[in-house]
């Protein structure tokens, strides 16, 4: 009896075994089945939207998450001995933004020279990196080479669509967390290539 009360939208396609427990939950809470149903022993994904310019993204595994720790221990240990002025060249010529074409992750990297304390933030976009670490290591190395401190501040995605001017910033990194999207804003309108654009913050979760 109990499948006649469910309602219209629930999933035709759920195995009958299903219900006894969904209506055992239900009388245990002192509740209809219909009032209240108990997903415990189930969950209905939802299907992701795609974008023209956007490919399913990975989001973490095992191997990530060690080379994540292993990153963040390379930059708490703190930068390689550059030369007296290496470190404050290379970060004042170090550009503030570089972002590919497309849907990609990108990271917030904060970096700074120790003798002067000059510091500056980055955003570094990858298209086709597949975790967030592939898009800031090709930046961090260098400059803690050249004697910088460098911090991930945290990521997101972007997507960059040149042919609609336009920019949007949502999402988080698994291993470095969200990154302020305002900020990361803030430095791509500063950048005189994206002075055109429209560049928003949306919220997409990943």
């Amino acid at each position: 009896f109990f499948s006649a009360t469910l309602p219209s939208f629930f999933p035709r396609f759920l195995p009958r075994s299903t219900f006894p427990s969904l209506r055992t939950a239900a009388q245990l809470h002192g509740h209809s089945a219909t009032a209240r149903l108990c997903f415990q022993h189930f969950s209905i994904g939802s299907r992701p939207s795609k974008h023209p310019m956007e490919e399913q993204p990975l989001t973490t595994n095992a191997q990530d998450q060690a080379e994540v720790a292993a990153l963040k221990k390379q930059m708490a240990e703190g930068p390689k001995a550059g030369g007296s002025n290496v470190a404050l060249q290379t970060l004042e010529a170090t550009p503030a933004v570089q972002i590919d074409v497309g849907t990609f992750k990108y990271v917030l990297i904060e970096a700074k020279d120790p003798a002067s304390g000059t510091w500056r933030q980055l955003v570094r976009g990858v298209l086709g990196a597949p975790y967030h670490k592939d898009a800031a290591t090709p930046t961090v190395i260098p400059l803690q080479d050249a004697g910088c401190q460098v911090d991930i501040l945290g990521g997101g995605r972007i997507r960059h669509d040149p042919d609609a001017a336009r920019i949007e910033v949502f999402g988080f990194s698994y291993g470095f967390g969200q990154a302020n999207h305002e900020c990361t804003r803030r430095l791509i309108l500063e950048d005189p290539r994206y002075g055109g654009y429209t560049v928003e913050i949306t919220d997409e979760s990943y």
